[in-house]
């Protein structure tokens, strides 16, 4: 998220500006909201102030991959336009007008993809968020725009000018617990400012105090903030999260917002049948694609046997009757609005399925699951859930194959990156390549162990809080039984970490490691885990020979908050020390030889290792359970 210096449209003086911001809000709270040098564009009457205008840029990866069909690029980019009513009254928001004219211009000439108010309804001092998806290239980096907001009365209520700036400070990640009331966040600086942050709240809503790790690297600060509400969020409420920091001796505020949904970490599988259950139960998968009626025996019989979770496509939110009947069953987590609709269908329709969903049930989320990375930042942020697929060995993909039997692994490492980056701050999951029986490569249909290990590696190296494996072809099962053995013995691994995987995210942090070994570091607050791949193989008819990379040598920065007490590997076969040295806040790591991947744990004194080594042991005895 990023903040926009709100620039003076008129040439006021000093004692003027000084006398109208006295006038509408008080200094104090108008130096700390608005930047250096800006003020808002006089309005008679003004009922709301814009706390912060924050931009995001559309980016992804275009040089490493290069996706089909790319013809309509988008140059623009998310505008979120934070606002409070200042009144003693409520304020009725009804539309707005940028660089003024109406919205139905910028929306109807194909300028901006979609927009809408996170909460129309304001009550005295509320804060809501009007989000602007726009894809002109008018709208691009450096550009002007001035915002002007109307509410009931037909007049501007705010109008504030400024210049569209990616900010270096952003809140990357805010994930909620179970009950709605704790809240960890990631914030990240990436500059050579020096920057620390000093506060964070809930806007509206009273906490304790935050608990920080902070970590200021060269080029890079990083913090983790946790705090606790006085009173859970409401199902659904609208999350915005502020967060003070200094920069230069000068401070001022960065915003991020999401919905209040509990945040778990999903093993998934898009299909099973009663007479695969409890394999795919025993090689850990917990959540099915399930839709069909409560009175089906998946929700009467197998769900109370087996414990799944369900994701309930719901037809692009026309399914009313479904969601009516499945919105109070007990695991289900969230209404699939589409698969792959940006193939098929523009982003204003999914926009207005997330808002159909929303009108049947709000306590779920919702999600939708994207190819093409292109057009991440014109999808990702309308569900509470962004999802992706990109599978790299003998399967049909949006990119460019290098060769007729599939593309780089990596290439599904740039796709998660890409997502996380349009979705932020709210987590994302990622379908894994499974054991789909696809035919595109003869000799070998479904990947091999070490391409099924790498793929899911970079997806969870970027910052995937959920694995969804696609697919569980029965035919595939009995043809290549190793690969239904990869899947359970990569779901251990999963089931060790994935409490961390939620509260962690990637930490850019100066690394040293064997060429074409790539080493993706996440940080939580209890540890820093290295994901490593090995990127020394060949695209082959039959598999993806690897070139094992011997007796490997890591050095890695530590986060400040971490001492490296223990280093471990965990791996489908258990928990594994290795030996590492610190020196001058570097831990320098030995993971032995290399032939795929390996993850490595680093952790301060603490439970850390005796709590995987618990649930590496919980996950194996879940693979003989009889599930009656």
């Amino acid at each position: 998220m990023n903040p926009i210096l709100i620039s003076v449209r008129c040439r006021l003086s000093f004692q003027f500006l000084l006398s109208l911001s006295l006038a509408i809000v008080g200094w104090e709270s108008f130096a700390q909201t608005l930047q250096k040098g800006a003020s808002v564009v006089k309005v008679k009457d003004a009922r709301l102030r814009i706390e912060k205008i924050e931009y995001r840029a559309a980016s992804w990866e275009s040089k490493a991959l290069h996706e089909v069909e790319q013809d309509t690029p988008n140059r623009g980019g998310l505008i979120h336009v934070y606002v409070k009513n200042i009144t003693q009254k409520p304020v009725s928001l009804t539309y707005y007008q940028l660089n003024g004219k109406d919205e139905s211009h910028w929306l109807l000439g194909r300028f901006v993809a979609w927009h809408r108010y996170m909460d129309r309804q304001l009550a005295p001092s509320q804060m809501t968020v009007l989000e602007v998806n726009a894809v002109s290239e008018l709208f691009s980096e450096g550009k002007p725009i001035e915002v002007t907001l109307m509410d009931r009365t037909w007049t501007p209520a705010v109008r504030a000018s400024s210049a569209l700036e990616t900010d270096k400070a952003r809140i990357s990640s805010i994930i909620l617990t179970e009950d709605l009331r704790k809240i960890l966040f990631h914030f990240r600086y990436v500059g050579e400012d020096d920057v620390d942050v000093l506060s964070a709240e809930v806007v509206g809503h009273s906490s304790d105090r935050v608990n920080w790790k902070k970590h200021a690297g060269k080029g890079s600060t990083h913090a983790i903030g946790e705090l606790t509400l006085d009173k859970p969020l409401d199902p659904s409420a609208l999350v915005i999260l502020r967060v003070q920091l200094e920069q230069d001796g000068k401070q001022r505020y960065v915003y991020a917002h999401r919905r209040a949904h509990p945040d778990r970490f999903p093993i998934g599988l898009w299909t099973g049948t009663p007479d695969t259950f409890a394999m795919q139960r025993r090689v850990h998968i917990d959540t099915i694609v399930q839709g069909g009626s409560s009175n089906d025996s998946y929700y009467a019989k197998h769900i109370p046997r087996y414990g799944f979770r369900t994701i309930v496509p719901n037809g692009a939110g026309r399914n009313k009757a479904m969601m009516k009947d499945l919105g109070s069953k007990p695991g289900v987590i969230c209404w699939m609005l589409q698969d792959e609709p940006d193939w098929v269908r523009l982003p204003s329709t999914m926009l207005f399925a997330d808002e159909s969903t929303k009108s049947i049930n709000r306590t779920i989320p919702t999600m939708i699951t994207l190819c093409r990375n292109v057009k991440f930042f014109e999808y990702a942020s309308i569900p509470d859930i962004p999802c992706m697929d990109h599978y790299c060995v003998g399967a049909p993909t949006s990119s460019k194959w290098p060769h007729k039997y599939g593309t780089r692994l990596e290439e599904t490492g740039y796709y998660t990156r890409d997502l996380k980056e349009a979705s932020e701050p709210k987590p994302i999951w990622v379908w894994s390549q499974g054991i789909a029986d696809w035919d595109e490569r003869p000799k070998r249909y479904v990947p091999t162990p070490g391409e099924l290990a790498a793929q899911l590696m970079l997806n969870l190296g970027r910052g995937a809080k959920g694995i969804l494996w696609f697919n569980w072809s029965i035919k595939a099962a009995d043809d290549y039984p190793d690969a239904v053995a990869a899947m359970a013995h990569w779901g251990r691994v999963m089931r060790c970490i994935r409490g961390d995987l939620l509260r962690a995210d990637p930490i850019r942090l100066k690394t040293e490691s064997p060429p074409k070994l790539d080493v993706a570091t996440l940080a939580s607050p209890e540890a820093l885990f290295l994901f490593i791949t090995n990127q020394d193989y060949e695209i082959d008819d039959q598999s993806y020979p690897f070139r094992k990379q011997r007796d490997v040598r890591i050095s890695v920065e530590l986060p400040s908050w971490i001492t490296a007490k223990d280093v471990y590997s965990i791996t489908p076969n258990g928990i594994e020390d290795l030996p590492f040295e610190v020196t001058k806040g570097k831990a320098i790591i030995r993971p032995g030889d290399i032939e795929v991947c390996q993850l490595v744990a680093v952790v301060p004194e603490g439970t850390s290792k005796q709590r995987h080594q618990q649930e590496y042991e919980n996950a194996r005895a879940d693979e003989t359970r009889k599930f009656d």
